[in-house]
């Protein structure tokens, strides 16, 4: 991870997630595989929804397993997510 991302990320997983150093495990193969790309992914489609003309410009996310962990990572690295629901 870069900068203070894993920092932010292990704060964010022990106040949220009972099982995070599992999810941290988790964390670390998935950017060490894919980087980044997938929580930028997420949050380019959560831009893309708040342009939408049936949008109140409002967006939240809500993932399981794989899709939990994107949400979760999305939600701590970027600011554009107004609510983010991450079942691992």
């Amino acid at each position: 991870m870069t900068d203070d991302t894993g920092e932010r990320l292990y704060k964010a997983a022990h106040v949220t997630d009972p099982c995070a150093d599992n999810l941290l495990v988790y964390a670390d193969w998935v950017d060490e595989h894919r980087g980044d790309a997938g929580a930028k992914d997420v949050k380019d489609t959560v831009n893309t929804v708040r342009g939408l003309p049936d949008c109140n410009g409002k967006v939240s996310i809500l993932g399981y397993c794989l899709g939990g962990l994107m949400v979760f990572l999305t939600s701590v690295r970027y600011d554009d997510v107004d609510a983010a629901v991450a079942y691992h």
